[in-house]
Order: structure tokens, then C-alpha cells, then sequence
């Protein structure tokens, strides 16, 4: 993956967040970055701040789904597994938690591996499932039976490097065929109702940054 990939450094001021300096340029909604600046940080004890602090501390709603937290747990490939995220929901009772990464139609092939990642526990709640695939039926099929089984949020999986991911068409590599994604879309949306989220980068590479028109498409 190229450069356009990673996230962009902190580093710019936020205009207004103190005296003296510039307002905001047209387009900036009050108290944010004017467009195509990064936000930083408000400094402390300021209005910004406060107002921030009180952003964070509302209820994240998704659909139906209400979010006391705004802490949510990375779907980490060799990590979070059962035991790993009920250790996680021991410290913290409203987090949402994540499956590892599950593909959907070696899911429903009956895949050891994948079933084993699917097994959700009543004490994990709330909890996404995240979803690898190209093919429409399949991951509509594969996001219908993790709502059967408990998840509270299907996150489609159109991010992922990991070459085994590339070479199928699936993780990142959904970034290179934009016109496929509102088939998978629409599908899914259609099989279930819980939330449908999409993790995705800025593009495959520097000559095909197709995030923001997939980003579109998911709305």
C-alpha cells in the first residue's frame, strides 16, 4: 500500500480555537478546521475543549444501536478471540468489541477456523462481527447469520493489506473495483438490521483513491 494510506500527522491549528487568530475560512462550521486542515487538540480549559470533551461523553449512535462509549476494540487478527475480548468486557462493560476478521463464505463452507472466530458469548455484547468477501449473496448470507448469532454491528472489511486478503479480491483490494461495492452494499443492508459499517482506506494507491466515492456509496 502506498503513502495515501496512512493517517495524516497532527500538526496544524484549529482557527479560533484562541485569541488571535484567524477565523475560520468559508465552510468551516464553528469551532472546526477550515476544509483541508487537520485538527489538533483544543487548548485546555478553553470552550473548545470543553465542548469536545462533551462530544465524547455522549451516547455514539449506529442505527438502532446506542453506544454508551466511544472506545471501541480494533478487530485484531490473533488477538481477539473469546477469551481475549470477555478479559477486555471485565474492565470495561461498554465498550463495543470486534471479531477477528471472518470470511464470510469460508464461514458458511463451514470453515473450522472461521467458526471458531464467529463464536460469540452473551457477556461480549455489545460486539461487532467484521466481514471479508466480494461476492454480494455470499457476505449478505455470511452478515444475516452473524446477526443470528448475536452481533450487534456488521463491519465489512474493505481495508485489509494482507496479501492472502489482495490475492482473493477481498480487504483492500475492494478499493480497486468501486463499482462492486453498492451490490455489497445494498445486499447486506437488505439481510439484516443491525448496523453495517465498511473499514477502508484512502485508496489502493496515490493513482487510485477511490475511499471517499466507496465512503459515498456506503451513505
Amino acid at each position: 500500500m502506498s503513502e495515501a494510506s496512512r493517517k495524516t500527522e497532527h500538526g496544524a491549528r484549529v482557527a479560533g480555537d484562541s485569541p488571535g487568530t484567524p477565523s475560520p475560512r468559508a465552510g468551516a462550521a464553528p469551532g472546526q478546521p477550515p476544509p483541508g486542515e487537520v485538527p489538533v487538540a483544543p487548548p485546555p480549559g478553553s470552550p473548545a475543549e470543553a465542548a469536545a470533551r462533551a462530544r465524547a461523553a455522549a451516547p455514539l449512535k449506529l442505527g438502532r444501536l446506542t453506544l454508551t462509549s466511544r472506545v471501541m476494540l480494533a478487530p485484531m487478527a490473533g488477538v481477539c478471540d473469546g477469551p481475549f475480548k470477555r478479559v477486555v468486557r471485565r474492565f470495561d462493560g461498554a465498550s463495543l468489541l470486534s471479531t477477528e476478521l471472518v470470511n464470510g463464505e469460508a464461514w458458511l463452507r463451514g470453515h473450522h477456523e472461521m467458526a471458531h472466530r464467529m463464536r460469540l458469548h452473551p457477556e461480549e455484547t455489545p460486539v461487532a462481527i467484521q466481514l471479508s468477501g466480494h461476492d454480494p449473496a455470499f457476505l449478505a448470507e455470511a452478515a444475516a447469520k452473524a446477526e443470528a448469532e448475536g452481533a450487534d454491528l456488521v463491519d465489512l472489511n474493505f481495508g485489509c493489506p494482507a496479501p492472502h486478503l489482495v490475492n482473493s479480491r477481498n480487504g483492500a483490494a475492494r478499493l480497486r473495483f468501486p463499482e462492486e461495492a453498492p451490490a455489497i452494499f445494498a445486499a447486506v443492508r437488505r439481510a439484516v438490521q443491525v448496523p453495517v459499517t465498511v473499514k477502508m482506506r484512502l485508496g489502493w494507491d496515490d493513482g487510485l483513491m477511490t475511499g471517499l466515492a466507496i465512503a459515498r456509496m456506503a451513505e
